[in-house]
């Protein structure tokens, strides 16, 4: 099963969501979820970040072949799902050793339908929208907190919850960088957004994030949001540089 959309649209809250109803659920023997797969360098990487999650004590010396026979005999002992999020190019299953296991399902998600489709042969795609503009509102005022029930500050939010057009990381960005502020913050926050009216989305997505880290006044505070963005995938590296930080 595919699912494609734009970034920041909430593909990946959705995997994990799958992810956790599965194990909730026991509706597998394994299941496995591997997060950024754009960022691991080729087949091999990937293969050994699925031998890891499913606690394969597989010899590092091993090479990619003996590592593909040994996953696909662990993988034939039961029913298994295989979550794969932000797939950008195609993956040589075959190779990884996830090729003549039937009782194998796989989610892969995307910004790109064609890497799905015809790259990955999906059976199944589906699209991930936008939000509707009463869950838009209904997140954004969940993030906002109660300052928006200030009938003063209602009518800015209400107009910049629009601005973001259904985007969930928009919603959740904008809307909790403006939870403890004044009405004249809410004020300046709407006439910078209106600048972005002719942007396309995607751009209109990184001008608001870009706002939103702007909008932190501690210089500490933004060196770590930066290392955030750039270890989210190396837990021991963000703890190390934050704490030399």
């Amino acid at each position: 099963i595919g699912v494609y959309g734009l970034g920041g649209v909430g593909k990946t809250t959705l995997a994990k969501e799958v992810y956790r109803e599965a194990v909730k659920e026991k509706l597998f023997d394994d299941v496995v979820i591997i997060l950024n797969v754009k960022e691991k360098k080729d087949n091999e990487t990937i293969q050994k970040a699925i031998t890891k999650k499913l606690r394969m004590d597989v010899d590092e010396s091993v090479d990619m072949g003996t590592r593909a026979n040994l996953l696909r005999a662990r993988i034939k002992e039961g029913k298994a799902l295989v979550i794969l999020d932000d797939v950008l190019e195609r993956i040589d299953f075959e190779a990884v050793g996830l090729v003549g296991v039937p009782n194998c399902k796989f989610l892969l998600t995307s910004r790109d339908r064609q890497v799905l489709f015809h790259d990955m042969r999906t059976q199944k795609d589906f699209q991930l929208g936008f939000l509707k503009e009463n869950e838009s509102w209904s997140l954004f005022e969940k993030m906002a907190g109660n300052v928006v029930k200030d009938n003063r500050i209602l009518k800015e939010a209400t107009q910049l919850a629009k601005k973001c057009g259904g985007l969930p990381v928009l919603v959740v960005a904008v809307a909790s960088a403006l939870r403890e502020s004044s009405l004249a913050e809410w004020k300046d926050a709407l006439r910078s957004f209106k600048r972005f009216d002719k942007k396309e989305l995607n751009e209109n997505a990184f001008l608001a994030l870009k706002w939103s880290y702007e909008q932190l006044e501690d210089q500490e505070l933004k060196q770590l949001f930066l290392l955030c963005g750039s270890c989210s995938n190396y837990l021991s590296d963000l703890l190390k540089y934050s704490m030399g930080l």
